[in-house]
């Protein structure tokens, strides 16, 4: 998927040279789409990391773009890593850590505006007992799987793009702030985007809120209503999580200018209990501080 995004429709690959290509490094690609260069990094090494030097001078961009990384690795599952400004020497500076492949995208032009629009509605639903009970005013939500209906834990969120008053944005990237709250382990969960935008955060509940079983955390309508976006992974550290999202915020911006998103952590077959206990703990707009927000590049 993160390949995709770069390389798609048989871009063109631009060639890419190297000063140097230690042991293990697996080398870099770039295509352009007409709006952003993607670099493809790839470090093939069980145990080095390497500081990349990558040198877009004369390609038409603007000192301060930012720059985006998403990494797929041994601790990221495809999230943006890093928003980067391009300096005036045009070297973007980073370092790759092992056994890990970035997708880097650049856009091409003048500087981005940046918006960031927060949540106009978010809240978890739990199943088993709590079925019908609201959890909308709560501070934090959680994602969860359990092997007991009880314990299940899917949360919703909505940003409303009306403000905007654009059909397009360059790059959309939702930040989440929160934690695993059980241990220090890496713990990932889905992101859905799905169509259903009526809910309502002070009426969501698990028995009328869509796009699951009713009976597990597990998606349901997938390829009809609900659409895989991507992964995200929280430890035991607080901290932000962040995905990049563009491509539906564009449809939706197409459509009702209305962004939904389900959190969940599925289960991969019926009876499944691995890794039951841990769950993601993730603040609301009803925090104090670091709501979730959805930044926006045009």
């Amino acid at each position: 998927q993160l390949f995709a995004k770069g390389f798609a429709n048989a871009r063109d690959r631009y060639k890419t040279l190297t000063s140097d290509s230690p042991q293990g490094y697996g080398g870099a690609y770039t295509s352009f789409d007409g709006n952003n260069y993607y670099v493809w990094a790839v470090n093939t090494s069980a145990t080095s990391s390497y500081t990349l030097n990558i040198n877009m001078y004369g390609l038409g961009i603007y000192t301060n773009t930012l720059c985006t990384t998403e990494e797929v690795s041994v601790d990221r599952n495809g999230e943006v890593v890093r928003r980067t400004p391009m300096p005036s020497s045009k070297i973007l500076t980073a370092t790759q850590p092992p056994q890990s492949v970035w997708l880097i995208t650049i856009p091409k032009g003048g500087v981005l505006t940046t918006q960031n629009l927060t949540a106009v509605a978010d809240a978890q639903v739990q199943g088993g007992t709590s079925a019908n009970i609201n959890f909308g005013a709560d501070a934090v939500m959680r994602v969860k799987k359990y092997s007991s209906a009880d314990s299940d834990r899917i949360s919703y969120l909505k940003f409303d793009l009306n403000s905007l008053g654009r059909t397009s944005v360059k790059q959309a990237i939702v930040n989440l702030y929160g934690r695993n709250a059980i241990d220090t382990e890496n713990l990932a969960f889905h992101v859905y985007g799905i169509t259903n935008d009526s809910w309502s955060e002070s009426t969501i509940t698990w028995n009328n809120s869509s796009n699951h079983d009713f009976t597990g955390a597990k998606a349901s309508d997938v390829g009809a209503t609900a659409f895989p976006l991507g992964v995200l992974t929280v430890n035991g550290a607080n901290g932000n999580t962040r995905l990049n999202i563009t491509n539906w915020v564009n449809q939706q911006l197409a459509e009702n200018k209305i962004v939904s998103l389900m959190l969940i952590r599925e289960y991969k077959y019926d009876g499944d209990t691995a890794d039951s206990v841990r769950h993601a703990l993730l603040n609301t707009r009803q925090a104090t501080t670091n709501k979730p927000i959805l930044e926006i590049d045009y």
